[in-house]
């Protein structure tokens, strides 16, 4: 059994690329360890087929444990989405809080919404392009959320005026 997660299901599907193109493929539902996220991973057929979906499973994993180690990452939770052009995506919504000093209030929180496909390994790499990407997206929430609770913002860099 991979030690980062646990197949929960899969099924044979079709995955549906455009208004004219479609291709064989598996969903697999994974819940990660140890923060038990259950999450879609969408397997071409031929991944399937060929026992890849061991080490994208993996490594798909991996890179949603990575995001849940932000301390400002509360939860996040797998679901469906239609894109632009009309067609179902799969994504992770991440909570991120933020807990204003002082207060005895819950969090604020606000939701992050992800694309599954910034979560998925690179072919060979076994990590996620999108990984800081997903991240820099927590990172502006984070900053919205302390913005809005009156938190002091980090002064802009200086810059070198000097003249040579």
């Amino acid at each position: 059994m991979p030690d980062n997660y646990q197949l929960v299901t899969s099924q044979s599907t079709v995955q549906v690329l455009s208004p004219t193109v479609v291709q064989d493929a598996v969903v697999a539902t994974i819940q990660t360890e140890p923060h038990g996220v259950i999450a879609d991973y969408w397997l071409t057929q031929d991944e399937w087929d060929e026992g890849a979906a061991p080490d994208l499973l993996t490594a798909y994993a991996a890179n949603i444990e990575q995001i849940m180690d932000d301390p400002h990452v509360l939860s996040a939770a797998s679901g469906r989405s239609l894109d632009a052009s009309g067609l179902v995506q799969s994504e992770l919504t991440v909570t991120v809080g933020y807990s204003t000093p002082g207060s005895s209030f819950p969090p604020a929180t606000v939701d992050v919404t992800i694309p599954a496909n910034l979560l998925k390994p690179n072919a060979g790499t076994g990590s996620g392009s999108g990984v800081a990407q997903a991240v820099a997206m927590i990172d502006a929430a984070y900053a919205q959320l302390a913005a809005a609770a009156g938190a002091p913002q980090p002064a802009p860099l200086a810059t070198d005026t000097t003249t040579e």
